[in-house]
């Protein structure tokens, strides 16, 4: 065995096959530590990428469909007003809380979850009386959708003033939706005989 002098200093050749040494044992350190890290960070980017673009999708979507223009319109489309006023129609039910307990069923949520709901008391005017309430729903974008057309097609008169579409925090897919409206009830005038 040969004796090693500690004083001695390596050649040119020594230092830098240590150097590469070292980068290679650098760079395997990083890639097993890494790449699972790489994966998941991927995969975040990826998440946050579509939620971004479905963000942009409901911002376009609630710019091209005000909502208080849209019941406007969908009011004087159906003449309702006039036609309440005027006493032609006639309620489709009885008493407000019937057409409260008929838009939360589950077979009309169909995939929408009620989160809370809110009315005020029933307030009378010549001829009609009319309830304002709040629905806070939570649900897929597609069932929402679909809820809104069951509720634009209900029997019953509705008047959507104000939606407010929320995407939930990440992980879920949901969104969260207020729908401020207004029932209608006809006063029923008793004929004089």
């Amino acid at each position: 065995m040969t004796p090693v002098d500690l004083s001695q200093s390596a050649n040119s050749r020594e230092k830098i096959l240590f150097i590469l040494v070292l980068l290679v044992l650098l760079v395997l350190y990083f890639r097993v530590v890494f790449s699972s890290q790489k994966d998941a960070i991927n995969q975040l980017q990826s998440q946050r990428e579509a939620l971004s673009l479905e963000k942009e999708a409901l911002k376009k979507f609630m710019e091209t469909t005000p909502t208080v223009a849209r019941s406007t319109t969908l009011l004087q489309k159906k003449g309702t007003k006039a036609k309440i006023i005027l006493g032609e129609v006639k309620p489709s039910y009885g008493a407000i809380s019937q057409v409260l307990e008929q838009i939360t069923q589950v077979e009309f949520l169909s995939g929408v979850s009620v989160k809370g709901i809110h009315y005020e008391p029933l307030q009378g005017e010549k001829g009609y009386s009319h309830l304002d309430f709040n629905l806070h729903l939570q649900g897929g974008f597609a069932d929402l959708m679909k809820y809104l057309g069951r509720l634009e097609q209900f029997p019953a008169l509705i008047n959507l003033e104000q939606i407010q579409f929320s995407v939930l925090p990440y992980p879920s897919e949901d969104l969260e939706v207020q729908i401020q409206g207004r029932f209608f009830q006809i006063e029923r005038v008793e004929s004089r005989s």
